[in-house]
C-alpha cells in the first residue's frame, strides 16, 4: 500500500498496488493466508513454490478432477469446480477467469499440468501417482 498526500496538503490519498492475479484469486476464493498457513524459509526454492502450489483448494481439487479424465479445458474445469464443493465459489464464469490468470499457470510452471492458454486445453503433465501421491499428504 502506498499512502500520498493530496497536492494541496489536505486528507492523504491511498493507493493499493495489488498484481492481476493476487487480485482475482483473493475475489474468487478470499485471502491469501486463510490457504496457506506456515513457514517455508530454509526449504529448498523448488520445493518451497511446489508446496504452495499445492497448498491452494482450487488446484488441489482442479489436479484431483484431472486424475480422473487426464485432459480437459478450461471451461469445463470451471464448471467441474463451480459445482464441487470445495471452493467457495459457485460461479464458472469467475473460476474460468481466475483458473486462466492464477491456477492453470500456476500449476503450468511447476509442471503438474500442460496448459494452452489460447485454446484452453489442459492436460495432466505430471505423473498420475506422484500428483496423487502428494495430494494425500496434504
Amino acid at each position: 500500500m502506498v499512502i500520498e498526500m493530496a497536492a494541496d496538503g489536505s486528507l492523504p490519498l491511498l493507493r493499493l498496488h495489488v498484481s492481476l492475479a493476487a487480485f482475482l484469486d483473493a475475489l474468487v476464493f478470499g485471502p491469501a493466508d486463510e490457504v496457506f498457513e506456515g513457514s517455508l524459509d530454509g526449504l529448498d526454492a523448488a520445493l518451497a513454490s511446489g508446496i504452495a502450489v499445492l497448498a491452494h483448494p482450487a488446484r488441489r481439487e482442479l489436479l484431483s478432477v484431472l486424475l480422473d479424465s487426464r485432459v480437459g479445458d478450461r471451461r469445463d474445469l470451471a464448471e467441474r469446480l463451480a459445482r464441487s464443493r470445495t471452493t467457495d465459489c459457485d460461479d464458472a464464469e469467475r473460476l474460468e477467469v481466475a483458473l486462466h490468470h492464477v491456477h492453470l499457470p500456476k500449476l503450468d510452471e511447476q509442471q503438474y499440468v500442460d496448459y494452452d492458454a489460447r485454446s484452453g486445453d489442459v492436460a495432466l503433465w505430471e505423473d498420475p501417482g506422484t500428483v496423487e501421491a502428494q495430494l494425500s499428504t496434504k
